[in-house]
């Protein structure tokens, strides 16, 4: 998945809590399986977890990479 200009990719639970944190417009999250990237979100960042909570998309393995 490529970036546009002006925007990054954030790979992972730990650099999109960290971007959430700081106050990141994050404008799409994506994985192959959202309820796994959620149960993450959940023991690693509780504080981030209402704010993934319906926006985690599901994608096909390897589309994210």
């Amino acid at each position: 998945m490529a970036a546009r200009p002006g925007m990054v990719v954030l790979a992972g639970v730990h650099a999109v809590k960290h971007a959430l944190r700081f106050g990141a417009d994050v404008v799409l999250l994506v994985a192959p399986d959202p309820a796994a990237a959620l149960a993450v979100a959940g023991a690693v960042a509780p504080d981030v977890l209402p704010r993934l909570r319906g926006a985690v998309e599901a994608v096909p393995a390897g589309v994210a990479e």
